[in-house]
């Protein structure tokens, strides 16, 4: 019986399942409200009843001292009969000091002697006769301390008993009255309440449908907005979200960036309540999926960017393996017959082939460079004499003085672990780079720079610069501003820095030159 009475309250709905709860609450608080109420009043009037009785028969002793003493008979039995005629008095009679009957209310009574009680003080005793209760008030009759009799009245029990049912009848029925009105005024409050809370439990429930749904847009009400610096001086002006509407929600992720946020007073604010903070949880967490399946999408295009990157690469390897060869056929005929032949149409158009197959040559090489880079070869070798020895080699290109190459190495950069010719490469490249990007009379300066556990080259020109939307770009495979190039280069230069665990940052603003810092760690193996 109980499991089936939980089963259906369970498939019951919020709303009803706490009218319910509320409801029998009420229920049984009335019920005890109204049972001590009914109880208290009817002890009271039971209480009331009695002294009244013994009040009757006090009045009875009092007023027949005098016909007792003077033997008074007559006086005595309209004593008894007017005592009678209280409500719930079903006889009276007065007893001499001997237990004689001396007045009865019933008169056939007189002169029948009863025993007298055991004691001489108010007595009160309870008997039945014929199936109905009596209750004998017995009050001594004294003069100056002289026991003269007793005055008895007799009260009817069932009847005294109606007659407090009947005082408590208008009790109960106000009682009902009220419980009834209380009973329906809780109802109401508790179905204004139950609406009123399952609203907002219901908009969240609805909301949760739509993100099941795939829909990531939604977001729910808040009904209140207030930015910290509104509220009081919030000390925390570090933080990413101080002064926002929604401080504790400008992170990347729900309450990261100040884990006191679930505490401070802006936030508890706009809650408002436990659900009311559900709703924000919600909000951010939808804010959250979102971002993070939008991270996930970008991450699948990128890897899906990165594997036909790598079959290209493996496809490219393959190409320019077999152009390799023949190519350096063609540059060793070429040189055989400017070497061996003469005539000056000839020789220019044996130069051109040279010329041409030589970049194609490096074109392979770089391909090769890119899809095959090798495992470095680290070595205990110095970056200061690497950067001494590059600037040689980039020298041949500004052998007119158009760019001036400068150099600003630090002593204290200790010799550490890299692959010397990557590195020396890498800084080739960036060179040549800068010097193609200034002007006339323009300088490219390459710096070392030591810090505790790694060192740092910076190559900085003052050319024309580069955009920010280059800037996104200029790392990526076969990306080029310029008419003769395959792209490479850099993203060549980014993959020998990976290998060696480092990483290489750019500061560049159009017209106000380029900035490539290299930091390398001292031991990356």
């Amino acid at each position: 019986m109980m499991s089936f009475v939980a089963d259906r309250f369970n498939q019951l709905k919020f709303k009803n399942k706490f009218l319910v709860i509320t409801l029998a609450n009420i229920i049984v608080v009335l019920a005890a409200f109204s049972f001590v109420v009914d109880d208290y009043f009817k002890k009271r009037i039971s209480q009331n009843q009695e002294e009244n009785n013994l009040s009757l028969a006090r009045n009875m002793a009092r007023e027949s001292v005098d016909p007792l003493l003077i033997h008074d008979y007559l006086q005595l039995d309209v004593l008894v009969q007017s005592t009678k005629e209280a409500l719930l008095c079903k006889y009276a009679y007065i007893l001499d000091h001997h237990g004689r009957v001396v007045a009865h209310s019933d008169k056939s009574r007189l002169g029948q002697k009863y025993s007298p009680p055991s004691t001489e003080e108010q007595y009160i005793r309870d008997r039945k006769v014929a199936g109905v209760m009596y209750q004998d008030y017995f009050l001594p009759i004294r003069v100056r301390g002289e026991l003269l009799g007793y005055a008895v009245v007799g009260i009817d029990r069932n009847k005294e008993t109606a007659v407090i049912q009947q005082s408590l009848h208008g009790l109960r029925l106000r009682l009902l009255i009220v419980a009834v009105s209380l009973f329906a005024f809780t109802a109401l409050t508790a179905s204004y309440l139950a609406s009123r809370l399952t609203r907002r439990i219901g908009d969240l429930k609805q909301s949760m449908r739509q993100v099941q749904q795939g829909d990531l847009n939604v977001q729910l009400p808040l009904p209140r907005a207030s930015s910290c610096k509104d509220l009081w001086d919030c000390p925390l002006k570090e933080c990413p979200g101080y002064g926002s509407d929604a401080c504790w929600a400008q992170g990347q992720s729900f309450l990261q960036p100040q884990k006191n946020c679930l505490e401070c007073l802006v936030y508890k604010r706009a809650c408002g309540d436990e659900i009311g903070e559900l709703h924000i949880a919600f909000n951010q967490m939808v804010r959250d999926l979102k971002r993070n399946l939008d991270k996930l999408h970008q991450a699948d295009m990128e890897k899906n960017r990165l594997e036909r990157l790598s079959l290209l690469g493996q496809m490219a390897a393959q190409v320019a393996h077999e152009i390799k060869n023949p190519l350096n056929s063609i540059k060793g005929s070429a040189h055989y017959l400017k070497a061996n032949f003469e005539g000056r149409i000839l020789h220019e158009f044996l130069h051109v082939i040279e010329e041409e197959s030589e970049r194609l040559s490096d074109i392979l090489t770089d391909f090769l460079n890119f899809s095959k880079p090798g495992v470095p070869h680290f070595e205990r070798e110095d970056l200061n004499a690497l950067v001494r020895d590059t600037l040689r080699l980039a020298s041949r290109d500004t052998q007119d003085g158009v760019v001036r190459l400068d150099s600003t190495l630090d002593p204290q950069l200790p010799p550490f672990w890299f692959d010397y010719a990557k590195l020396r490469q890498s800084l080739l490249n960036l060179v040549l780079n800068a010097v193609h990007a200034v002007r006339e009379g323009g300088t490219v300066q390459v710096s070392t720079i030591a810090q505790p556990d790694r060192g740092q080259l910076v190559i900085q020109d003052d050319g024309q610069g580069i955009t920010a939307q280059e800037l996104e770009n200029i790392f990526k495979p076969f990306y080029t501003t310029k008419n003769r190039g395959n792209g490479l280069g850099l993203s060549i230069v980014e993959q020998y820095i990976r290998a060696h665990k480092g990483t290489i940052d750019v500061d560049s603003q159009p017209g106000q030159g380029t900035t490539f810092i290299i930091t390398l760690p001292f031991d990356p193996r």
